[in-house]
């Protein structure tokens, strides 16, 4: 369950991440599905514990620059 001051931040931030969470549902099905599996992957082990995909890549978004830097990967931010 989300505490209210996260869902402050997560209110706060939509402008920030709707456009990435477009850009996760533009993807290929195969790699929309792995950033979805680590989504959830995430959420264990951070041990967040909370329900909604939005949700958790909400809080992984804002709170940690290593699943940032990694969904900037996943998406094709990394292409040489």
């Amino acid at each position: 369950m989300m505490n209210k001051k996260v869902r402050i931040l997560q209110t706060i931030n939509l402008f920030r991440l709707i456009p990435i969470w477009i850009i996760i549902n533009m993807q290929s099905v195969d790699r929309r599905k792995l950033i979805f599996e680590e989504i959830e992957h995430w959420n264990k082990c951070v041990q967040l514990n909370l329900k909604g995909k939005f949700n958790i890549f909400s809080v992984l978004i804002l709170k940690l620059k290593e699943y940032r830097s990694l969904l900037y990967y996943r998406c094709g931010g990394a292409k040489s």
